[in-house]
């Protein structure tokens, strides 16, 4: 995302809440991971993955997962094949983002389960998935993944103060 865009979509955030990442898997259906985002500055990215699909093999977790991975250049896929082998060991459903970011995926994804009946939301540390759906789940804190806060994005704040071509695939390459 252009940094210009994201100064202007931050001052059109709405918190709606904030606790625990376990009080939210109780309130939606799907809770579709923007893997690379999540796991970026963890110091055992694995852990995380290995967390939720334990969590979510035990039955602690109403919600289901899907861990969307980047895989569009060679650098990614690498990193990919690497997560890869944790998440089917955990039979984690997942998706391979091949044409565009993990982060547009995830919230396309959040969109067409939507309109199938389920809820559902992204849980990112990136804004780009708020140009595509009204909310998502963000980390608070860099280290951490646990505690989160839904946001909501304001599109008439967004309409009147972003003078931008709000395209996604225009300001969402690469």
């Amino acid at each position: 995302m252009d940094p210009r865009l994201r100064r202007c979509v931050t001052r059109c955030i709405l918190e709606l809440s904030r606790g625990k990442f376990t009080d939210f898997c109780e309130e939606f259906d799907y809770i579709v991971v923007d893997l690379p985002s999540i796991i970026y500055g963890l110091n055992r990215p694995e852990a995380f993955i290995v967390n939720l699909g334990l969590a979510q093999q035990l039955g602690q977790l109403r919600a289901r997962f899907i861990l969307v991975l980047d895989y569009s250049r060679d650098k990614h896929r690498l990193l990919a094949e690497k997560r890869l082998r944790v998440i089917r060991e955990l039979g984690v459903e997942y998706i391979l983002s091949s044409d565009k970011p993990a982060e547009i995926k995830a919230a396309e994804t959040v969109s067409e389960l939507r309109k199938r009946g389920y809820s559902a939301v992204v849980l990112s540390r990136d804004y780009d998935p708020l140009l595509i759906v009204d909310d998502m789940l963000q980390p608070v804190g860099a280290k951490f993944a646990w505690i989160v806060r839904h946001i909501k994005i304001d599109r008439e704040c967004l309409s009147s103060k972003c003078k931008f071509d709000l395209n996604v695939s225009s300001m969402c390459q690469g």
